[in-house]
């Protein structure tokens, strides 16, 4: 079955930048006639630039605001001939809704509910560890597919892409990279202004100390394609959130420093080519720490509880961000409560079903951040046994945007309904 619309639906910058990338070009690679779209939906994790950053660096022909989906459910869906809709997130009532209402084939990457079940055709998973949650949850095994994490296709292409365009650039764009023979740390503190603007600070303070036991350590942060650029100068001089904490930064175009002349310099383009030169990142969870982890970056995974109210959380208590007072003071309590380092939070242990990468959960200070960049760093044999557990573990998902669009080609293959 060749459909001549494919419409997304998502809502965050690590499915846009992980999940519908590989997509977007595995479509054109197959049916370049086909018509793509987007249909945003509102997200406690949505940084404002996904618009933007879709027809900028995707080149999807059209993109809807979340509040055009009323219009789609009822008006816009007819414009589309023979179209095929794939979920990637937000709430998925959303698209089983559409999908009902317009009676359009709808697939789900990951994701599963068994009262939504009759409006899918089938499931996309990562590995078995996916296909077990979803059975378990009462879907039955015979809609599952099995190809892998998306992540790995989306990373191994944007890397090609961007060693390219660095081996064609006349000098480097990136002071960290230099020749220099120091360890380099990478910092990636997030998509969303509030995280930039809180963790700079924070970085450069561990950045500081960092220095102050290896002299020679080179230090780079990645500002994100989703922050906006006429913003990213406020963002990187703002003073230090209260409670966070950290050493205000100046700036100019390529570096932020400290009055102690403290150095990181600012990654806003081809990212990956450069973290690709990392000995070592510091980053906060999300899709970044499954693209290190296909790089075989080895990286300290940090959840900083200091300020719960600011962190964006799904379902219900990411609601209370919409209430007065109370309703960060509760939020507060509640994410304290059960955010518990038991848990796994990197995307790579996730994957794994254990830890390969270390995680520190909790009322974080930028001396025990750095202290623990420290014993990392002053452990070569550690680093490298995680970067051969990060590569293994990925391997053996490239090619998942392939494996799915090979089912959504075949009908053989699509599950009886």
């Amino acid at each position: 079955m060749k459909p001549d619309t494919i419409i997304f639906v998502c809502n965050s910058p690590g499915e846009i930048a992980g999940w519908l990338q590989p997509l977007v070009y595995e479509a054109r690679r197959r049916w370049p006639q086909c018509r793509l779209v987007l249909q945003l939906l509102l997200c406690e994790f949505a940084s404002g630039a996904e618009a933007r950053v879709s027809h900028e660096l995707l080149g999807i022909e059209e993109v809807l605001s979340p509040y055009r989906y009323a219009d789609m459910l009822f008006r816009r869906m007819a414009r589309y001939r023979n179209p095929l809709i794939i979920h990637l997130g937000g709430d998925m009532f959303y698209s089983a809704l559409l999908a009902k209402r317009w009676k359009v084939p709808l697939w789900i990457y990951v994701w599963g509910r068994k009262w939504l079940d009759r409006a899918f055709c089938g499931y996309f998973v990562r590995n078995s560890h996916d296909v077990e949650v979803l059975t378990k949850a009462g879907i039955s095994a015979q809609k599952v597919r099995l190809v892998g994490d998306l992540v790995a296709d989306a990373t191994a292409a944007a890397l090609e892409r961007q060693r390219e365009h660095r081996s064609k650039a006349a000098v480097s764009d990136s002071p960290a990279s230099s020749s220099a023979s120091g360890p380099l740390i990478s910092f990636l503190p997030g998509s969303r202004e509030r995280e930039l603007s809180g963790l700079a600070p924070f970085f450069m303070e561990t950045a500081q100390i960092i220095k102050s036991s290896i002299p020679d350590c080179r230090f780079q942060i990645i500002v994100s394609p989703f922050i906006n650029p006429q913003a990213m100068h406020r963002l990187l001089t703002a003073p230090p959130t209260e409670g966070v904490n950290g050493v205000r930064c100046h700036c100019d175009s390529r570096v932020i420093f400290d009055d102690l002349h403290t150095q990181i310099s600012i990654v806003r383009e081809d990212h990956l080519a450069h973290l690709a030169d990392s000995t070592l990142a510091v980053t906060i969870p999300g899709t970044k720490t499954s693209e290190l982890g296909c790089l075989g970056v080895p990286m300290l995974t940090i959840l900083p509880l200091n300020r719960p109210d600011l962190l964006p959380i799904k379902g219900l208590i990411g609601l209370l961000d919409f209430l007065p007072w109370i309703g960060l003071r509760l939020k507060r309590l509640l994410v304290t409560r059960f955010a518990k380092p038991s848990r796994l939070y990197a995307l790579p242990n996730i994957l794994a079903q254990r830890q390969i990468v270390p995680e520190m959960v909790g009322v974080l200070s930028a001396e025990s951040v750095a202290q623990e960049t420290l014993k990392l760093l002053q452990s070569p044999e550690a680093l490298q046994t995680q970067t051969h557990e990060l590569l293994d573990l990925y391997a053996s998902h490239k090619g998942a945007s392939q494996r799915i669009f090979d089912i959504l080609g075949d009908n053989s293959q699509w599950p009886s309904m």
